[in-house]
């Protein structure tokens, strides 16, 4: 109850520092990627493409949201 206040300004402080933010999200974007990508490559061939790059990376995401919400820690959403 007592951050109910800030709870407004945790979502928009880091949209006021755009410099700060910016390459930090497009840094983490492209980490998390790349493998996937690369990843998504290699199960391509060791499948027969049975299973594409589109396919892995639509797998990986969703399973990075259902992750977060099963254990119970929201912010490493």
């Amino acid at each position: 109850m007592r951050r109910r206040k800030y709870y407004l300004s945790d979502w928009t402080d880091g949209f006021k520092k755009k410099r700060q933010v910016v390459p930090a999200v497009l840094f983490l974007y492209f980490a998390c990627l790349a493998p996937a990508v690369s990843f998504g490559t290699i199960a391509s061939e060791m499948t027969n493409g049975s299973i594409e790059v589109g396919q892995f990376l639509l797998g990986s995401g969703v399973d990075g949201m259902i992750y977060p919400i099963i254990s119970g820690q929201p912010m490493s959403f």
